[in-house]
């Protein structure tokens, strides 16, 4: 297990040896990312929590040596939403597309700092079992705002691990009291990791 363990990293090891940011204008990006969703919110008698999980595939191009415009698709599934007045999960599944602009302020030959800000536009749809008559499909429109910093770090040629800690405000645009009691669907810190590759 040891000596797998030193493979692995002589390997990457090695890899970063012979890797170096070297993005210009005009290279193309994409991109996995993902992050599991916890939240819990507890203000008086209003209290709601969610789990699930969102992931993120991106499509990117520098529009400079150190900017790059960025076009995201963003899936989001949670089979355990609980508003307070409810003791039975309400399931929700969501699609958004969002732009976002990525400036590289710090490069260095294996790392890169970025900040990055984006709008995105998107649907949930809710349902529920039968006790939930009034719930058994329901459509949100949700607006997207985020802004955050983050690092990338060379693997490979071309390969980069991505650490992405945006500040993200969700907010949905077609509010339905048997559901929500208010507009934010979530505001707060969404660390995110995952791969890149440029070419």
């Amino acid at each position: 297990m040891k000596f797998r363990i030193l493979l692995v990293t002589l390997f990457l090891s090695s890899s970063c040896l012979f890797a170096q940011f070297d993005s210009r204008k005009g290279d193309l990006t994409v991109g996995l990312s993902g992050i599991p969703v916890i939240i819990f919110y507890d203000s008086n008698h209003d209290k709601f929590y969610n789990t699930g999980f969102v992931i993120k595939g991106t499509f990117g191009i520098y529009i400079s040596d150190k900017i790059s415009l960025e076009n995201s698709l963003i899936y989001h599934y949670s089979p355990d939403v609980k508003p307070y007045y409810r003791k039975k999960a309400i399931i929700s599944h969501g699609l958004g597309l969002q732009l976002s602009l990525r400036y590289h302020f710090f490069l260095k030959e294996k790392i890169s700092l970025f900040a990055d800000a984006g709008l995105g536009l998107g649907n949930i749809k809710y349902s529920g079992g039968a006790e939930y008559q009034q719930v058994e499909q329901y459509d949100s429109g949700v607006i997207l705002f985020s802004g955050g910093v983050g690092t990338l770090v060379k693997l490979y040629k071309g390969l980069d691990f991505e650490f992405f800690l945006p500040y993200v405000h969700a907010i949905s645009n077609t509010v339905d009291e048997n559901i929500y009691h208010r507009q934010t669907l979530y505001h707060g810190l969404a660390p995110t990791i995952g791969f890149r590759y440029n070419f």
